[in-house]
């Protein structure tokens, strides 16, 4: 037997809350956007009749009222533990004051940009968290910041045209090649995408500063889904080419990827193989071998992204932009050892 689930396509509106509660639709307006002027017995009957008839309020034409709704969306390549803390990060400050965040997972698609860039214009939400600028939100930037402000969140901006958080990926890199040469590593490896931002600066910084230290640096290009498929193509890439006595990946699921195909070609880690990654992900302890890496909180950036967003970005004629830095550390973990020549 087939069984529907049946929905009353005449929900329960205020008018009928209004008059089995016994008071006027004003009362219930009140009760629902102004409940300090309603008295505490009047507003719980008005409730319980709302629950009862299992009424709901006009999202939208509370909306089309105010000019702005309650929802914020946060914008990501995709789906992964890293931009889960993000998200998670942005949903909690988010929460504190009564907001919803939509979660919107591009993949690099063109087309789905463009479809959540409308429908984000359309519903005038309340604000707009990027963590990638791709060329569609990029040329659609004036236009798209007259319907809702835009904080950059991950993601520095370097003309100084939006809020902005971000982690001091610099620094890290600079502390964890420090951190490899201490251990007598002179010849390492950088594993990462070419075209990501974040990635960039963090390769920038490893090669300055493993110049500095007289340190030989050889470059792996992966695929720009920075996953643990990427850390196991670079390693078969390693393993091919030669394999240095330590590798720094973009990040920490390229490095588990890295440490699962270099265990499976034979390799021990640290012993022949340290590895260092990026982000301190809440698995990155619990890796096979726990992983050494630069944390960058990623919680902590989606919540101060927030914190730029209902402080007035975008929303006032006298508002300054901030670029907010964050300062990431090293945590030192299994994975990192002395170099094979230092032990």
């Amino acid at each position: 037997m087939n069984r529907q689930l049946y929905t009353d396509p005449m929900a329960a509106g205020m008018r009928e809350v209004a008059e089995k509660a016994g008071v006027s639709i004003a009362t219930v307006s009140n009760v629902l956007n102004r409940p300090q002027v309603v008295a505490e017995p009047t507003q719980e009957r008005v409730r319980e009749v709302m629950r009862d008839l299992g009424f709901v309020r006009n999202g939208s034409a509370r909306q089309l009222r105010a000019g702005t709704s309650e929802v914020i969306c946060v914008v990501f390549p995709g789906f992964s533990a890293y931009f889960d803390e993000l998200t998670r990060g942005v949903e909690e400050r988010a929460s504190e004051h009564g907001l919803v965040v939509f979660a919107c997972a591009t993949n690099d698609d063109t087309t789905k940009e463009e479809t959540y860039l409308r429908v984000m214009m359309e519903q005038r939400v309340r604000g707009i968290l990027l963590t990638r600028a791709s060329n569609v939100f990029q040329s659609s930037g004036p236009k798209l910041r007259r319907h809702a402000p835009v904080v950059l969140v991950d993601l520095e901006s370097p003309a100084h045209d939006h809020c902005s958080t971000a982690a001091d990926d610099g620094h890290g890199s600079e502390v964890a090649v420090k951190h490899l040469h201490d251990l007598g590593h002179r010849r390492i490896a950088w594993v990462g995408p070419t075209k990501v931002p974040q990635m960039v600066t963090r390769a920038d910084s490893i090669h300055r500063t493993a110049s500095d230290l007289g340190i030989e640096v050889l470059d792996v290009v992966t695929p720009p889904k920075t996953l643990v498929p990427a850390g196991q193509f670079a390693a078969r890439e390693l393993h091919d080419k030669g394999m240095p006595s330590a590798v720094i990946c973009g990040n920490d699921l390229m490095a588990v990827g890295m440490e699962m195909e270099l265990k499976a070609l034979g390799y021990s880690i640290p012993g022949d193989v340290s590895i260092v990654g990026y982000d301190d992900i809440e698995f990155a302890a619990a890796a096979t071998v726990p992983l050494t890496t630069v944390a960058r909180h990623p919680a902590r950036l989606g919540a101060a992204a927030v914190d730029l967003l209902l402080g007035g970005c975008g929303t006032r004629d006298d508002h300054t932009h901030q670029q907010l830095v964050f300062p990431s550390e090293l945590i030192v973990r299994s994975s990192t050892g002395p170099a094979r020549s230092a032990i």
